[in-house]
């Protein structure tokens, strides 16, 4: 009887410092980013179909996005506003006119105190509605855009 009390305690003294080993360890990882999920993620910018996003770039006070027009008509570009709805301030190069099939880039300042700030470095996610419109109308319209970039 002796022996089998012996031989349970060394069962699970063993295993219990293996487990405590591996939790060590994976709480090691956690600490120094290496499990942090935003590091294995891509970077991606997500549009609406029409206005295809062709490339884009993410800083700490800018917004920059080069756009592709798959509309059947060509679009002029107004400017950003961010979910809140306040008015972002948007420069379209070279002109604000974007023809059917062709790429244009608008760059937009983000104010100080705005929730679209970040610190260089980290990985965000940001969502904000860019809007057009098209040659001829007389409205606008608003496209919802998110980026999942790093800050640079």
């Amino acid at each position: 009887m002796k022996k089998l009390g012996q031989a349970a305690l060394e069962f699970l003294s063993t295993y219990g410092f293996a487990f405590l080993i591996i939790l060590v360890m994976i709480g090691a990882l956690s600490y120094f980013g290496v499990l942090n999920p935003q590091n294995l993620l891509p970077e991606t910018c997500t549009t609406s179909p029409e206005l295809h996003c062709a490339d884009y770039r993410l800083t700490n006070n800018n917004i920059s996005l080069q756009l592709e027009n798959r509309l059947a008509s060509g679009i002029m570009l107004v400017g950003m506003t961010d979910l809140s709805g306040n008015s972002l301030d948007c420069v379209a190069t070279p002109p604000s006119h974007i023809s059917r099939g062709e790429r244009g880039q608008i760059v937009c300042q983000i104010p100080e105190g705005n929730a679209l700030r970040g610190t260089t470095g980290d990985k965000d996610r940001v969502s904000f509605n860019l809007n057009y419109r098209i040659e001829g109308g007389a409205f606008d319209r608003a496209m919802s855009v998110e980026l999942f970039a790093v800050r640079q």
